[in-house]
């Protein structure tokens, strides 16, 4: 088992220590695992801030990589918070931190933030959903230093009029930006944790990923965006199960920014 979005006290959103993470994944019988914690430039939130000192990360999971040698592979990764006023930022620090994955994730669109629900007002819901993938498509044609987009849809999560719209039309709004991570050799993540939060579905959901396969789509990662131990790996049999009858044959592990197929039946064997 392999889960590719977890996150641990670097993240501002939990104070969970990397050793209990780790523990609890050697415990679930995983294979591998990926930190990606939040590092979200000019997060427009007064809450909260996404930042934190790179170089003592990279420190930490080196630590715990030589640790736990031979027990689980630790990986050290990132997830992106992507606005269209900070992309060279984000460049600059993936350059600088030289990850082994990347995940770039929308939390703020129109310099809005979504959480909070500002992105929302004044919008229908069809807008809404429309302008957070536009915006997602300009930054694509400027901004290629990842490896997976993060939870797609993630605009349904804190709306229930976005929630509520028919498949068809997010299927519709989204599919430019699947042609074009298509094109660039990207992918997008499977993020289980809308099964465990209430919208009883994926991030991205059932009909994005049958759409993302039917267009050629190969690159898939999976990931439980634990914020705690005990939801590392939440729904992973189920996803897999899910993939395989969409016609995914493999999941993405990525190293030093280079992915690598692996066999979902072989995974599935394993269970």
């Amino acid at each position: 088992m392999y889960d590719y979005h977890m996150h641990s006290y670097f993240s501002s959103d939990t104070n969970v220590e990397m050793k209990a993470m780790i523990e609890s994944a050697i415990n679930k019988g995983f294979k591998e695992i990926t930190f990606t914690d939040h590092i979200d430039y000019e997060y427009n939130s007064p809450e909260i801030q996404f930042e934190f000192d790179t170089e003592e990360y990279r420190k930490t999971i080196e630590a715990f990589r030589e640790t736990y040698k031979g027990r689980i592979q630790i990986n050290l990764g990132l997830e992106v918070g992507i606005q269209p006023h900070i992309i060279d930022r984000c460049k600059s620090l993936i350059k600088n931190t030289a990850p082994d994955f990347v995940i770039a994730s929308l939390h703020n669109v129109e310099k809005k933030d979504l959480y909070l629900g500002e992105y929302y007002i004044g919008k229908t819901p069809e807008e809404a959903l429309h302008y957070s993938f536009k915006e997602l498509l300009e930054m694509l044609d400027r901004f290629q230093d990842f490896s997976v987009i993060g939870h797609i849809d993630i605009v349904k999560r804190y709306n229930e009029g976005v929630l509520a719209l028919p498949k068809s039309i997010f299927v519709d709004a989204v599919t430019p930006v699947l042609e074009k991570l298509i094109a660039m050799g990207k992918g997008i993540e499977v993020n289980t944790s809308g099964l465990r939060q209430g919208l009883g579905e994926t991030l991205p959901s059932y009909e994005i990923l049958a759409k993302y396969r039917a267009l050629g789509g190969e690159i898939i990662t999976i990931g439980s965006d634990a914020h705690s131990a005990d939801d590392i790996g939440h729904s992973f049999k189920e996803v897999l199960v899910m993939l395989l009858s969409l016609g995914y044959e493999n999941i993405y592990t990525f190293s030093q920014m280079k992915g690598t197929p692996i066999a979902i039946t072989e995974i599935l064997k394993s269970l």
